[in-house]
């Protein structure tokens, strides 16, 4: 979408949101090309996915059909800041 709106020269001129924090995009959210980011927690999510796997070996029903993850918006006001910066550049113990 980044490619297109730039091909098209439409940036700025629509409301841009995207998904996850590849490097590209975290520039060009930075470059203010892209309004916002939803960023997801991949440690919270694989962490949940544990949890699931071992309720179904241990034969527990699965619960709530829908996990709702650690989700964020970044914008160019909260990009850097630490709790948005760790969803897109996580620390591995």
């Amino acid at each position: 979408m980044l490619q297109a709106l730039r091909g098209l020269g439409r940036l700025g001129k629509a409301k841009f949101v995207g998904f996850d924090g590849s490097a590209i995009l975290i520039g060009a959210l930075r470059a203010g090309e892209i309004d916002g980011l939803v960023l997801q927690d991949p440690f919270d999510m694989g962490y949940r996915a544990v949890l699931r796997a071992l309720d179904a070996l241990e034969g527990r029903p699965p619960g709530d059909k829908v996990l709702h993850t650690n989700l964020q918006v970044a914008t160019r006001a909260n990009v850097d800041t630490p709790e948005i910066r760790k969803l897109y550049e996580p620390q591995t113990p």
